[in-house]
């Protein structure tokens, strides 16, 4: 529930802001520190960076000789950002964060602490995080196939790779709700590689009107029955 409740309000904010409320929600219900969850869900968020953008580059590599992916060199360029700063953020934790900690107020160094540790403790698990991001990414990739195949076309399991790490790799860019917009260009784009342009648009709609429309409206039902069991425990109270 509280998975799809942080999917559902990055489908409908900006800024990636369901990292932040299912954080929240996490803290509130295992009553729990927010900042150590939160430093939990942003080395969630690393390691998926790293798996998209080693999808990026194996299906570009896979994809030589048989589909130029004129489009690569963007994604991979932007992949490459991506996975620069979360590893600079990550070494610079490591490096400097408990020591610059020292220097803040006690409130604000406290609260950094415990962010420093949901980070860095979270990553002792990698091997584990890395096996279970790999299994959910091929999961996504089989989706995007099947949806593929619903339609009636035969498109390169490597292209689907591609297509789907360029699909997260817009998603994560918190530039509008849930990458709308961006995703269904971007991805659309890339599919036109061995699709017309009109069956690599009606793939992309098909597709996130499972991964977006359906989200939006599960979680908004869940969203609903959370406030109104909220507000009769607060009446009760």
């Amino acid at each position: 529930q509280m998975c799809y409740l942080g999917w559902f309000t990055n489908a409908v904010t900006g800024f990636r802001l369901g990292y932040v409320y299912r954080s929240y929600l996490l803290a509130k219900e295992h009553r729990a520190s927010f900042p150590k969850t939160l430093g939990t869900l942003a080395a969630e968020h690393v390691v998926d960076i790293v798996v998209v953008f080693l999808s990026l580059v194996l299906s570009s590599v896979a994809l030589l000789g048989r589909a130029s992916p004129e489009r690569a060199p963007l994604f991979i360029g932007v992949g490459v950002g991506l996975l620069a700063a979360a590893a600079a953020l990550l070494v610079g934790m490591r490096v400097l964060g408990l020591r610059m900690a020292k220097r803040l107020p006690v409130p604000l160094a406290r609260l950094y602490t415990l962010f420093h540790e949901g980070t860095l403790g979270s990553l002792r698990q990698l091997p584990w995080v890395l096996v279970v991001s790999l299994v959910i990414w091929c999961l996504e990739v089989a989706h995007l196939y099947m949806v593929a195949r619903a339609l009636g076309f035969d498109v390169d399991m490597s292209l689907l790779f591609f297509a789907t790490a360029a699909s997260a790799l817009l998603i994560i860019v918190p530039i509008t709700p849930g990458g709308l917009g961006l995703v269904e260009t971007g991805v659309a784009g890339v599919l036109t590689l061995a699709l017309a342009p009109p069956a690599a648009l009606s793939v992309i709609l098909l597709d996130r009107s499972i991964t977006y429309v359906s989200v939006v409206i599960i979680g908004s039902g869940l969203f609903l029955v959370r406030y109104l069991r909220g507000r009769r425990a607060t009446k009760a109270a």
